[in-house]
Protein backbone atom coordinates (compact mmCIF):
# COMPACT_ATOMS: atom_id res chain seq x y z
CA UNK A 1 0.00 0.00 0.00
CA UNK A 2 1.14 3.29 -0.41
CA UNK A 3 -0.10 7.44 -0.29
CA UNK A 4 0.20 9.26 -3.39
CA UNK A 5 0.56 13.01 -3.66
CA UNK A 6 0.32 15.23 -6.65
CA UNK A 7 4.22 15.80 -7.94
CA UNK A 8 5.27 19.49 -7.04
CA UNK A 9 6.97 20.74 -9.88
CA UNK A 10 10.49 21.55 -7.86
CA UNK A 11 14.09 20.91 -8.39
CA UNK A 12 14.61 16.88 -8.16
CA UNK A 13 16.51 15.87 -4.98
CA UNK A 14 19.11 12.97 -4.83
CA UNK A 15 17.60 9.40 -4.74
CA UNK A 16 16.80 8.60 -0.99
CA UNK A 17 16.45 12.12 -0.27
CA UNK A 18 13.52 13.25 1.69
CA UNK A 19 13.14 17.12 -0.17
CA UNK A 20 11.01 17.54 -3.06
CA UNK A 21 10.90 15.56 -5.81
CA UNK A 22 10.83 15.88 -9.77
CA UNK A 23 7.12 15.01 -11.15
CA UNK A 24 6.56 11.53 -11.94
CA UNK A 25 9.57 10.25 -9.32
CA UNK A 26 8.88 7.50 -6.73
CA UNK A 27 9.52 7.97 -2.95
CA UNK A 28 9.39 5.72 -1.33
CA UNK A 29 9.39 5.50 2.72
CA UNK A 30 7.72 3.76 5.42
CA UNK A 31 4.67 5.38 6.69
CA UNK A 32 5.09 5.21 10.64
CA UNK A 33 2.98 6.88 13.09
CA UNK A 34 5.65 9.83 13.35
CA UNK A 35 4.73 10.30 9.64
CA UNK A 36 2.86 13.11 9.30
CA UNK A 37 -0.27 11.97 7.00
CA UNK A 38 -2.77 14.24 8.84
CA UNK A 39 -0.60 17.33 7.99
CA UNK A 40 0.04 16.04 4.34
CA UNK A 41 -3.77 15.52 3.90
CA UNK A 42 -4.46 18.93 5.54
CA UNK A 43 -8.39 19.65 5.36
CA UNK A 44 -8.30 16.64 3.00
CA UNK A 45 -9.40 15.23 1.13
CA UNK A 46 -7.81 11.80 1.29
CA UNK A 47 -8.93 9.83 -1.23
CA UNK A 48 -9.28 5.74 -1.00
CA UNK A 49 -11.46 2.95 -1.84
CA UNK A 50 -14.21 1.77 0.73
CA UNK A 51 -13.13 -0.29 3.31
CA UNK A 52 -16.50 -1.86 3.52
CA UNK A 53 -16.30 -3.34 0.30
CA UNK A 54 -12.58 -3.24 -1.63
CA UNK A 55 -9.62 -4.74 -0.90
CA UNK A 56 -7.18 -1.53 -1.16
CA UNK A 57 -10.09 0.21 0.96
CA UNK A 58 -9.58 -2.25 3.37
CA UNK A 59 -5.86 -2.54 3.27
CA UNK A 60 -5.30 0.94 3.83
CA UNK A 61 -7.87 0.99 6.87
CA UNK A 62 -5.83 -1.49 8.73
CA UNK A 63 -2.86 0.48 7.74
CA UNK A 64 -3.73 3.19 8.93
CA UNK A 65 -5.50 1.75 11.93
CA UNK A 66 -2.39 -0.61 13.35
CA UNK A 67 -0.12 3.05 12.83
CA UNK A 68 -2.46 4.97 14.94
CA UNK A 69 -3.07 7.53 11.99
CA UNK A 70 -6.98 6.56 11.16
CA UNK A 71 -8.44 8.95 13.68
CA UNK A 72 -6.50 11.92 12.62
CA UNK A 73 -7.80 11.39 8.82
CA UNK A 74 -11.32 9.34 8.96
CA UNK A 75 -13.09 12.43 8.69
CA UNK A 76 -11.10 13.43 5.73
CA UNK A 77 -11.87 10.57 3.55
CA UNK A 78 -13.25 10.76 0.18
CA UNK A 79 -14.42 6.91 -0.86
CA UNK A 80 -13.54 6.81 -4.84
CA UNK A 81 -14.72 3.68 -6.67
CA UNK A 82 -11.07 2.07 -7.37
CA UNK A 83 -7.84 3.29 -6.77
CA UNK A 84 -7.48 4.49 -10.15
CA UNK A 85 -10.10 7.15 -9.44
CA UNK A 86 -8.64 8.37 -6.25
CA UNK A 87 -4.80 8.51 -8.25
CA UNK A 88 -7.57 10.89 -10.57
CA UNK A 89 -8.77 12.87 -7.86
CA UNK A 90 -4.78 13.67 -7.02
CA UNK A 91 -4.10 14.17 -10.37
CA UNK A 92 -6.53 16.93 -10.74
CA UNK A 93 -5.65 18.71 -7.67
CA UNK A 94 -9.06 17.81 -5.69
CA UNK A 95 -7.48 15.68 -3.27
CA UNK A 96 -3.97 16.14 -1.60
CA UNK A 97 -3.13 12.46 -1.26
CA UNK A 98 -4.66 9.24 -1.88
CA UNK A 99 -3.98 5.75 -0.36
CA UNK A 100 -3.65 3.37 -3.13
CA UNK A 101 -1.88 0.29 -4.43
CA UNK A 102 2.13 1.36 -5.21
CA UNK A 103 1.19 -0.48 -8.49
CA UNK A 104 -1.81 2.07 -9.42
CA UNK A 105 0.31 5.24 -9.29
CA UNK A 106 3.23 3.68 -10.57
CA UNK A 107 4.55 5.53 -13.72
CA UNK A 108 1.23 7.95 -13.76
CA UNK A 109 2.43 12.12 -14.88
CA UNK A 110 2.30 14.39 -12.14
CA UNK A 111 2.26 12.08 -8.63
CA UNK A 112 4.63 10.90 -6.68
CA UNK A 113 4.58 7.74 -3.87
CA UNK A 114 5.03 9.60 -0.70
CA UNK A 115 5.15 6.71 1.47
CA UNK A 116 4.28 2.83 2.06
CA UNK A 117 2.81 1.43 4.51
CA UNK A 118 4.87 -1.50 6.39
CA UNK A 119 3.85 -5.09 5.26
CA UNK A 120 2.86 -5.50 9.17
CA UNK A 121 0.81 -3.03 9.25
CA UNK A 122 -2.23 -4.86 6.92
CA UNK A 123 -2.63 -8.79 6.13
CA UNK A 124 -0.98 -10.23 3.56
CA UNK A 125 -1.82 -8.96 -0.06
CA UNK A 126 -2.60 -11.68 -1.88
CA UNK A 127 -4.09 -12.34 -5.81
CA UNK A 128 -5.57 -15.82 -6.04
CA UNK A 129 -5.46 -17.86 -9.08
CA UNK A 130 -7.34 -20.98 -9.45
CA UNK A 131 -8.63 -23.51 -12.16
CA UNK A 132 -12.07 -24.94 -12.18
CA UNK A 133 -12.15 -28.04 -12.61
CA UNK A 134 -15.11 -27.66 -15.73
CA UNK A 135 -13.11 -25.32 -17.36
CA UNK A 136 -14.06 -25.31 -21.04
CA UNK A 137 -10.52 -24.72 -22.11
CA UNK A 138 -8.75 -27.15 -19.17
CA UNK A 139 -5.75 -27.31 -21.20
CA UNK A 140 -5.06 -23.34 -22.03
CA UNK A 141 -5.80 -22.32 -18.23
CA UNK A 142 -3.36 -24.98 -17.32
CA UNK A 143 -1.15 -23.03 -19.71
CA UNK A 144 -1.74 -19.94 -18.11
CA UNK A 145 -0.83 -21.10 -14.84
CA UNK A 146 2.10 -22.94 -15.43
CA UNK A 147 3.21 -19.27 -17.16
CA UNK A 148 2.55 -17.47 -14.04
CA UNK A 149 4.69 -19.71 -11.94
CA UNK A 150 7.27 -19.05 -14.29
CA UNK A 151 10.54 -17.32 -13.87
CA UNK A 152 9.27 -14.99 -17.02
CA UNK A 153 6.12 -14.27 -15.38
CA UNK A 154 7.81 -13.31 -11.76
CA UNK A 155 10.54 -10.82 -13.80
CA UNK A 156 7.36 -9.12 -15.14
CA UNK A 157 5.73 -8.78 -11.99
CA UNK A 158 8.88 -7.52 -10.27
CA UNK A 159 9.02 -4.48 -12.91
CA UNK A 160 5.84 -3.26 -12.64
CA UNK A 161 6.11 -3.92 -8.36
CA UNK A 162 4.18 -7.13 -7.59
CA UNK A 163 6.24 -8.79 -5.07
Amino acid sequence: MAAAKKAAAKKPAAKKATTARKPNAAFMKPMTPSAALAKVVGAGPLCMCNPADHPAGRYGKASLEALGLWESVAQKIAIANDPQAAVVQVTRGEAPAAIVFATDVKDVPGTRIIGTFPDASHPPIVYPVALTMAAPHADAAERLLAYLKSAEARTLFDRYGYR
